[in-house]
Formats: structure tokens, sequence, C-alpha cells
């Protein structure tokens, strides 16, 4: 298991990009379902008055509310318009759709998947896809409100190379000690543990 330190950017991130491509057949990417409704339409839920020790708590409260509805509802907006456009350009290499899932590789939602609002999607590997995956700067880019989250890589159904882009955490899993001298080649700053780990499988 190796541990990708430093987020891959511009340069090495192509690099790593061109190398996830060619030992690759799929890739995963995130989507948040909860933001295709009509923004306006999103209910905000207040705690009550009574619930405060005195008024001027709550105005805070309220003020406090209000300026991070405001911040949703623009982040929200941003993620309506920009997601569209970019999953129609990936659309003809979807392979598959996973509505609600209750684990992807960077994440196990466990006993809230009822309460998670997500897809992830899978796509072919194919040249095409290869100016669409750099349109982010960096591995970490793949993040809402810009981009659907989480690009994970897949080879015969096992993920080897998985992200978790608003925790900055990528991992890349191999058996080959090749690999390892592959990724510093490619500019990688990473750290690496020998040991067995079960990988993340989709049907695909």
């Amino acid at each position: 298991m190796i541990w990708i330190l430093d987020e891959p950017r511009t340069t090495v991130y192509e690099k790593l990009i061109d190398y996830a491509l060619s030992k690759s057949d799929a890739f995963m990417l995130v989507l948040r379902r909860q933001f295709d409704c009509d923004i306006n339409d999103f209910e905000f839920i207040l705690l009550k008055q009574e619930e405060f020790e005195n008024q001027m708590q709550y105005q805070k409260y309220l003020k406090s509310c209000e300026k991070s509805q405001k911040e949703m509802l623009i982040r929200a907006q941003i993620y309506k318009e920009r997601k569209k456009p970019f999953l129609l350009k990936l659309q003809p290499y979807l392979i598959k759709v996973r509505h609600k899932p209750e684990e992807w590789p960077s994440t196990m939602c466990g006993d809230r998947s009822n309460k998670i609002n997500f897809d992830i999607n899978l796509y072919k590997v194919c040249r095409e896809v290869r100016a669409h995956l750099l349109e982010p700067e960096g591995l970490f880019h793949w993040i809402y409100p810009y981009f659907p989250e989480d690009l994970c890589f897949f080879n015969d159904g096992y993920c080897w190379l998985s992200t978790s882009a608003h925790e900055g955490d990528a991992e890349i899993y191999t058996n080959n000690k090749d690999d390892v001298q592959v990724l510093k080649d490619l500019g990688l700053k990473f750290k690496y543990k020998d040991k067995e780990i079960k990988m993340f499988y989709e049907e695909y």
C-alpha cells in the first residue's frame, strides 16, 4: 500500500494520469445527487429560539445559519452548472451507475447510507478520456463543487488507485516492486508499507 504524501499537480499529475490510463480498464467518479433538484427548493431546518439561553445567542445563531445557507447555495449552483456539461463529455464512455452506494473505494457510509444521496459512475478507459481527466489541475482537485469527486482507477474490477480529495488522501495498491520505482520516476512523493491489503472490488 502506497500513500501519496503531496498532491500530484500539473506535470506530475499529467504523468500520473497517463500511467493510470495505461494500467486500467475503468475509472470511477462520485456524484452528489441532492443538488440535481431546484436549489431554491432546499429546506433548512433551524433550531427554535427557546433552545438558546438568550435573544443575543439566538440572533447570532441565525446570522451564522444565513451565511452558511448562502455559501451552500452558491456551491450548489456552481456544481449544478458545471456537472452536467462535464458528464455529457464523459457520457459515451459510461459503463455503469450505482445509486446511493453504501461504499466506494475511499468511503464506507455504513448506517448513514440511507441519508447520503450519491451516485458512483464507472467509465471505460480509452485515449479519448485523457483530456477530460486532465481538466482538474491536480489529483485532489476532483472536489465539489467544481468537479465530481474521488477519482479512482480499476483493473479487472479491482481498485488499485483510490482517492478522497476532500481529505487530501490517495492510495495505490500493487504487488509489483517495479511499480514503486516507476512512481518515483513520475515525481510522486509517497511512503509505502509492505502488507497484504484487501482491494475494493466493483463488478462491471
